[in-house]
C-alpha cells in the first residue's frame, strides 16, 4: 500500500477588511493619493478673481478652503484650471438653488419619523452612511413642507 501524504491544504482566503468607521467628512476625502498642490494654489487663485453670479470666495470660503473639494474639481477636469473653475461655478450655483448646506435638521427629524427618510443598516462600500428616501410615503399634510 501506498504510503500517503498528506492533502495539501487550500490556499487560506485573505481576511476580509474591517467595515470602515462612518467618516464625517466623506464628501470630500481626496481623489488621489497626492494632491496637486500647485494647480489646487491656481484654482484658489482664478476663484478669488472670479465675481460673477454672487459665488464671491468668501461667501463660499467655507467650502473652498479645503484642499480636497478643490483637488476633486481638479480631477473631475483632468487638472484644466479652468475647466475646474467653471465646473466649481456651476455647482456653486446649484447650492444657492438647491442649499443642500442648509438643512432644518428638526424638519428632517419630523419627515423621518413619517417613514419618509431612513439610514440604512449598513454603509456603502466607502464606508458612508446610506440614506434611503421613500417618496411614495407622502404623506406630509403642509404641502409646502413636503420634500
Amino acid at each position: 500500500m501506498p504510503a500517503s501524504t498528506p492533502a495539501a491544504k487550500p490556499a487560506s482566503a485573505s481576511p476580509k477588511p474591517a467595515a470602515a468607521a462612518v467618516n464625517q467628512r466623506w464628501h470630500v476625502l481626496a481623489s488621489r493619493p497626492e494632491p496637486n498642490t500647485s494647480k489646487i494654489q491656481e484654482l484658489r487663485e482664478e476663484l478669488r478673481r472670479e465675481a460673477d453670479l454672487g459665488l464671491t470666495y468668501e461667501r463660499w470660503a467655507w467650502y473652498l478652503d479645503d484642499d480636497a473639494v478643490l483637488d476633486r474639481f481638479l480631477v473631475a477636469r483632468d487638472d484644466n484650471v479652468q475647466k475646474a473653475s467653471r465646473l466649481i461655478r456651476d455647482a456653486l450655483a446649484w447650492r444657492l438653488r438647491r442649499r443642500p448646506h442648509v438643512l432644518d435638521y428638526a424638519e428632517l427629524d419630523r419627515e423621518c419619523a413619517t417613514g419618509k427618510l431612513r439610514v440604512a443598516p449598513s454603509l456603502d462600500r466607502f464606508g458612508r452612511p446610506v440614506v434611503i428616501f421613500d417618496n411614495s410615503v407622502q404623506n406630509t399634510k403642509d404641502a409646502g413642507g413636503q420634500l
